[in-house]
């Protein structure tokens, strides 16, 4: 029985290992604020580790975490906790914090607040811009570029603490984000699942001489 469930251990540990997945460790998001603020004057200013970029309305913003099934930007997701955006329409102010891009639905989560309002929840849809059927502003063709368009419920936080401007709409392009993850160190060499196997190999064997002088 001991035996037995020594080869049950090694196996289910050798098949357990996880697949191949990109972890990220570090990278930025670059951010280019589109002219769909053309008709509402705003100052874009950035918070916590986000700084500015050459440039007017863009930003860095670093990636704090997240991971790729696939090692690609097909899927997976990149967070951007402790980081965001001030925006400035005259005496009114929205925040915008902690956005999560999730490359498999495709959309934008993050903190909104506008002082005494605060909400959670899908800020952006995200579109990749190499999808033509609905163009981005400011896309380059790069396959790292993504749309953020604004989600229905972001365009209804931005118009109530804006009152009075031009209104923003359901499927505004907000910003382009260049999105470029750096990924985690890869850790040290442990007890990968074929040392494990030796290991029960050896622990087997050692049973059997056991068992072998018991019975001598």
């Amino acid at each position: 029985m001991i035996e037995k469930r020594a080869v049950c251990l090694a196996v289910a540990v050798l098949f357990a290992s996880p697949a191949g997945a990109t972890t990220i460790g570090g990278g930025a998001t670059t951010f280019i604020f589109s002219s769909d603020f053309a008709g509402n004057p705003v100052l874009v200013s950035p918070t916590g580790g986000a700084v500015s970029g050459p440039g007017h309305l863009n930003f860095f913003v670093p990636e704090t975490g997240g991971s790729f099934p696939n090692g690609s930007l097909s899927m997976g997701s990149i967070e951007h906790q402790g980081s965001g955006f001030d925006f400035v329409f005259g005496p009114a102010m929205v925040s915008v914090q902690n956005l999560r891009f999730d490359f498999t639905k495709m959309d934008v989560v993050g903190d909104l607040s506008d002082g005494p309002d605060q909400e959670s929840g899908e800020v952006f849809k995200l579109k990749r811009c190499t999808d033509h059927s609905q163009p981005c502003t400011g896309e380059t063709g790069a396959p790292n570029e993504f749309g953020l368009f604004l989600r229905p419920d972001a365009a209804h936080f931005f118009n109530d603490a804006v009152p009075g401007r031009p209104h923003f709409q359901p499927n505004d392009q907000i910003a382009l984000a260049i999105v470029n993850p750096s990924e985690a160190p890869v850790p040290e060499a442990g007890l990968g699942p074929l040392s494990l196997m030796g290991l029960s190999a050896a622990w087997l064997g050692r049973i059997r001489r056991s068992r072998a002088r018991v019975t001598s």
